[in-house]
């Protein structure tokens, strides 16, 4: 992770993540096509953690917070509302953090089963 990154997911630090900002990006999940169940396992932890049943590594967590935060927010770096691309910067995003967090995604998931 460059510095840019690592400062951006750090200023997240403080955020709260609610139950109302999950639901809002569950329903923005529509418009991810083949990444809406990556995206939606992304939701799935961070309410797992919320509720004490899983556990994930501040920075894991922050990282997957911030990941959430940015397909949400309908200005970041190619707005939304330019429908068709405006969406490829979050699926990018989203790749991202299944790549860096491989390893977490796996033990979460072999732990559904």
């Amino acid at each position: 992770m460059n510095n840019k990154e690592f400062e951006y997911f750090k200023s997240l630090e403080n955020e709260n993540i609610t139950e109302e900002d999950l639901g809002i990006a569950r329903k923005k999940s529509i418009f991810l096509k083949n990444m809406k169940d990556k995206f939606l396992l992304l939701i799935e932890m961070v309410e797992e953690v919320i509720k004490g049943k899983y556990q994930l590594d501040i920075s894991n967590l922050i990282m997957i917070i911030g990941a959430i935060i940015y397909v949400v927010n309908p200005g970041d770096i190619i707005p939304d509302i330019f429908l068709g691309v405006g969406y490829v910067d979050d699926i990018m995003v989203i790749e991202f953090i299944f790549k860096r967090l491989d390893y977490e995604i796996s033990r979460y998931r072999e732990r559904k089963i």
